[in-house]
């Protein structure tokens, strides 16, 4: 009789304490639904010409920016400004007032008083322009943007033209890519947002069945590893400066050449890519500055950087290092393409390359900025940016 007492308590109790588990859950849900923000860090780095701790967020709908933008509405008065690339745009390494694009929404607010400015980041690391052009095809006409910056050719240039290398036209690119993406890029999949509730949902049962069934924590545990290893495709939390190094470590042992093999030459398909986004952006009559990648290699044989690099060009023979003369004058064919493109469909362009001093006190390493360098970025865009800002004025007055 008194086991079977003891055994009801225990049966009431652990039905207690699924209840509270369930609402405690239900509630977390609920606040992670109203929450606009995905996912939110603090970055710990101690690489030299940026702050130490960096906050980092990703709003919903996978951008970076202030604050959260609902994209579906625009208030009267109001210049939406979108900034697209890779990496050297998404700038983990920095805050989001201190990114190039940040910078540029502060100038603005400051400078047009009367006016109010919404900027955001839609850029991922390694992405290649053919990425962005399918994000921009999907997704552009809703964002009710004004004007689009872009910060393109840098991961097209040196990390296509790998060993299987293949390029026949746009159109079969761009099926093969969005196969080939969906295949193991988390993003091109259903949002880490959805992915991580899921998570969550098995989490929560697993918790259940243990306290039923005896069943060992681990299996929770192993739900909460897969989890953190869903983030962490996305996001490095911690830098520092000894896998940089390592990185450059390797770079400098491979042997230096000019002899490289690129056939077919990625430089056609980034032009392709290229001349399909400025047309994207023209059909839609939105505002486009098209940037040249600045890059810290000197034209020139004798660099003082040369220690500091780390990308190695991809070619059919594999990983290549290339002189910095030699890679400058590559990057520049890159941006002559951007520009041409950007002229030819009225659009702005402005080359950074000639416009960034070629110095570790402007960028981390072969093209990431430092805080110096992003504020250089931001106050040599700025004339275009204000430019455009003049054109829509006027625009707005005619209508």
């Amino acid at each position: 009789m008194l086991d079977m007492q003891i055994f009801k308590i225990l049966v009431i109790n652990l039905v207690i304490l699924s209840v509270l588990m369930i609402g405690i859950e239900a509630s977390l849900r609920l606040q992670q639904l109203q929450s606009p923000i995905a996912f939110s860090y603090n970055y710990h780095q101690d690489f030299p010409g940026i702050k130490k701790i960096v906050p980092y967020t990703i709003y919903k709908g996978d951008y970076r920016s202030f604050h959260p933008i609902e994209f579906q509405k625009k208030a009267p008065r109001t210049i939406r400004i979108l900034c697209i690339g890779a990496s050297t745009t998404l700038q983990i390494t920095q805050a989001y007032k201190d990114t190039w694009c940040g910078l540029i929404e502060s100038r603005l607010s400051q400078e047009f008083p009367g006016r109010h400015f919404e900027s955001a980041i839609f850029a991922q690391q390694g992405w290649l322009a053919i990425d962005n052009y399918l994000w921009l095809e999907k997704n552009l006409s809703d964002t009710h943007a004004d004007i689009v910056i872009s910060l393109l050719g840098i991961n097209d240039m040196m990390w296509n033209g790998y060993p299987s290398y293949s390029y026949t036209d746009l159109e079969t690119k761009k099926a093969f890519w969005l196969q080939f993406r969906r295949a193991y890029d988390p993003l091109y999949q259903p949002s880490l947002q959805s992915i991580g509730e899921n998570i969550d949902n098995i989490s929560l049962q697993s918790i259940i069945a243990a306290i039923f069934t005896g069943k060992e924590w681990a299996t929770y545990k192993r739900l909460l590893d897969i989890k953190a290893k869903i983030i962490n495709a996305r996001l490095s939390f911690d830098y520092d400066h000894t896998s940089s190094a390592e990185a450059m470590k390797r770079h400098q042992e491979l042997p230096l050449t000019t002899e490289i093999t690129r056939n077919p030459d990625p430089i056609t398909e980034f032009g392709d890519v290229v001349n399909a986004i400025v047309d994207l952006h023209a059909k839609q009559g939105i505002s486009l500055i098209m940037l040249g990648q600045p890059v810290l290699w000197a034209n020139d044989d004798l660099d003082p950087n040369a220690g500091s690099y780390w990308f190695s060009l991809q070619h059919q023979g594999g990983a290549a290092r290339l002189p910095s003369k030699a890679l400058s004058a590559m990057m520049e064919h890159y941006n002559a393409i951007q520009e041409n493109a950007a002229r030819e469909h009225h659009q702005s362009y402005v080359n950074l390359n000639n416009r960034i001093p070629k110095s570790r006190e402007y960028f981390l390493d072969d093209c990431h900025f430092t805080d110096i360098g992003s504020a250089v970025v931001a106050e040599t865009i700025y004339p275009a940016i204000a430019q455009q800002i003049a054109l829509l004025k006027e625009k707005t007055q005619e209508e």
